[in-house]
């Protein structure tokens, strides 16, 4: 068993070593990144609603936010060329490990009612994505206005879901084997 409180590189290096036995090193599943968005909805025509957004992903990722313009206008959806539709963070390396640990150990336990992550959250290249219905649970968040995010693990060389949820599991993420969900309020 990996001990929790081990830093992000050490689980790793734990859960790599007992799969290197096993199979090829090479197809050894390893986290390329993680990115956090939040589409802006309704609120494409607030511009202080945007910045709002942008700051607390900002706050919550510890890297700049980037604004998604859209890029040609829609009329049937009341938007035009250049409206911003959404905010995004993609982390790597260094921050995205150290946000993986605040997100495993701080921001996950302060969930009201978590029974697990649900298991049927993988895509079909087995990255994981898991949807975050208010912001406040993130310890870096000042929650003065609530909205939802997604954060989407990319998963490189994973050839099952199994290996995957498992890699998921070796770094301290609460997966629910029995495919429960999360109810994600304070």
């Amino acid at each position: 068993m990996i001990p929790a409180v081990a830093p992000f590189d050490e689980r790793y290096k734990m859960f790599y070593n007992e799969h290197k036995k096993k199979c090829n090193p090479m197809r050894i599943p390893v986290i390329k990144s993680v990115s956090l968005s939040a589409g802006c909805g309704k609120f494409h025509k607030d511009s202080k609603k945007i910045d709002y957004i942008c700051e607390e992903l900002t706050n919550i990722a510890g890297q700049k936010a980037v604004l998604s313009r859209i890029q040609e206008s829609i009329s049937n959806f009341n938007v035009r060329e250049g409206a911003v539709v959404g905010v995004f963070v993609t982390l790597r390396g260094a921050s995205m490990k150290e946000f993986i640990d605040r997100l495993v150990f701080i921001d996950l336990p302060r969930m009201h009612k978590l029974t697990g992550l649900p298991l049927r959250s993988f895509d079909s290249r087995y990255n994981y994505n898991m949807g975050i219905e208010k912001q406040e649970i993130f310890l870096a968040s000042k929650a003065l206005d609530l909205f939802g995010l997604n954060i989407s693990i990319k998963i490189a060389r994973a050839y099952s879901e199994d290996m995957a949820a498992s890699l998921l599991e070796a770094i301290g993420l609460p997966l629910n084997k029995r495919g429960g969900g999360v109810h994600a309020s304070k």
